[in-house]
C-alpha cells in the first residue's frame, strides 16, 4: 500500500508567522497558484550591514488599523 502525502485544509485567509524577519503574527491571503507573495511595506530604506546589502521597511500586521507597526530587516 503506497502512502499518501495528507493534505492541510486551510482557510482563504490565515495567520502567518515570519521568524527571519521577526514578525510575530501577519494575516496572509492565500492563493495556491500564485508564483510569488507580496507584503504592503512602508517606510522602506536600504542600507550596509556587515559589508552587505539590507533593507528595511515597516508594515501593519492588522486590516484596517494601523495602530500596530512591525519593523523588519531583510538581507
Amino acid at each position: 500500500m503506497s502512502k499518501q502525502k495528507q493534505l492541510s485544509i486551510i482557510g482563504w485567509r490565515e495567520w502567518i508567522v515570519l521568524p527571519s524577519l521577526g514578525v510575530t503574527a501577519i494575516k496572509a491571503k492565500i492563493d495556491t497558484g500564485a508564483r510569488s507573495s507580496a507584503i504592503h511595506a512602508f517606510h522602506v530604506e536600504t542600507f550596509w550591514k556587515d559589508e552587505k546589502h539590507w533593507v528595511r521597511f515597516q508594515m501593519h500586521p492588522f486590516q484596517r488599523n494601523t495602530s500596530k507597526i512591525i519593523t523588519a530587516e531583510a538581507e
